[in-house]
This record gives structure tokens, sequence and C-alpha cells, in this order.
């Protein structure tokens, strides 16, 4: 594993144990998502679009209306 991906990943699982132990502190009876927990939810949604084109990343209209709609 690179020592960028492994340093992103630490990372990553750090940022959900803070955000658990956050959202405990805040209310605990209120649920959790990890979803919530990147730092842009626009970037993720963007990633999910390119991620559901396969090897054909290019979308036209319909394609990205059809995906968003089901996201």
């Amino acid at each position: 594993m690179p020592n960028q991906l492994y340093y992103d990943s630490q990372t990553l699982v750090k940022n959900v144990i803070f955000c658990i132990a956050k959202q405990q502190c805040l209310d605990a009876s209120q649920p959790f998502f990890l979803l919530d927990v990147g730092d842009d939810a626009i970037k993720l949604l963007f990633a999910f679009l390119r991620m559901c084109g396969g090897h054909n990343s290019a979308l036209n209209y319909k394609q990205a209306i059809d995906r968003l709609r089901a996201a």
C-alpha cells in the first residue's frame, strides 16, 4: 500500500472515531451515518456519479439526471 493511501485511510478512521464521539456527546439518541463524515457532500455525489459510469465515466445529461434522482 502506498504511503499516501495508508495515511488517507488512517486519517479517515481517525475522523470517523472523532465524529462518533462528537455525536455521542451532542445527542446519543440520533442516528450516525458514515456517509456524512466526508469533507464535502457535493464531492461525494460527484464521485458517486463518476463511479456509476464504470469504464465510460462521461455522462450525458439524461444519465446524470437519472443517477441523481436515484441517489
